[in-house]
């Protein structure tokens, strides 16, 4: 019964919490008048007892009122309490998944880079005239960690392009390997950049000479990219880092997939670190660093 009592009470309290003041308020006024004319009457004594009794239900539901601000303070903080403590939890919950991530990835790049680092050591140990076929091993090994490393994407392709002198005045980004998952309907090889053709190799010869970090286009659909003029065939998001050291280029390093949302800036941190692999190879293969 008090169990219902206290469920009537919270759930009618909130409609009609101005109804205890009013109450309260009305028998203090008919107490009051009726002790006031009638107090010093003992033939009203009748009267006498209902404004007593007027005045003991006025405080008694005044006191009601009161406890019942008072729990509703209570539960208002307790309830304050409970959306804290879940929020602290939801927010460590959300730390520690993004740290088991972190050390997942720092993992991944681990055992991806390391046959990398191993092959620039070969390549730094050997003779000069043995460095070129070297670097090829080099850039060979690092596309073949493209499975480790591009995770979220299958419809996927790593493409080095090399610079080089061609006839004339002309400057070529030739492609010098590239890796696509088997099956995965991306393995014909890229077509070459040259520049003075007016377009995409005019473009990227350009950014190349300024650029000093990676460019990360997530949705060609949509965003407009001024320094690109590609075709677009096969790919709608593409990440191209530099192959640089200062401002000689040697190259660059792209990967683009078949679906917007394929590629993220946690894959474009990853090209960076590659790209800069890379680039070590291209210097001690052009004797920049003994």
């Amino acid at each position: 019964m008090r169990d219902r009592v206290k469920r009537w009470v919270d759930a009618w309290f909130p409609r009609i919490w101005w109804l205890p003041d009013v109450v309260a308020s009305v028998l203090g006024i008919v107490s009051t008048l009726l002790l006031t004319l009638f107090g010093a009457d003992t033939t009203n004594m009748l009267l006498l007892v209902f404004g007593v009794v007027c005045a003991v239900v006025g405080l008694v539901v005044k006191i009601l009122q009161m406890g019942n601000y008072r729990q509703a303070e209570i539960t208002a903080k307790e309830k304050a309490d409970q959306e804290l403590s879940n929020a602290i939890k939801a927010k460590d919950a959300e730390i520690e998944k993004a740290t088991q991530e972190a050390v997942s990835l720092q993992a991944a790049l681990k055992a991806a880079f390391l046959p990398v680092v191993h092959d620039l050591r070969y390549l730094a140990a050997c003779k000069s005239n043995k460095r070129e076929a070297k670097l090829v091993q080099l850039v060979g090994t690092a596309l073949g960690m493209a499975p480790m490393l591009i995770t979220s994407a299958e419809k996927y392709r790593m493409v080095v392009y090399r610079r080089e002198s061609g006839s004339g005045l002309k400057t070529k980004l030739v492609v010098m390997n590239y890796f696509a998952p088997p099956g995965n309907g991306r393995d014909e090889e890229p077509r070459p950049f040259i520049s003075g053709d007016g377009g995409r190799g005019d473009k990227v010869l350009a950014w190349l000479a300024k650029a000093h970090k990676p460019k990360f286009i997530g949705n060609v659909a949509d965003e407009t990219d001024p320094d690109w003029q590609g075709s677009g065939n096969g790919y709608a998001t593409y990440i191209s880092a530099p192959l640089k050291h200062e401002d000689r280029v040697y190259g660059m390093l792209t990967v683009d997939s078949a679906e917007p949302g394929d590629l993220d800036p946690t894959d474009e941190r990853v090209m960076r670190l590659l790209a800069g692999l890379i680039t070590v190879g291209f210097q001690i293969r052009n004797g920049t660093e003994k």
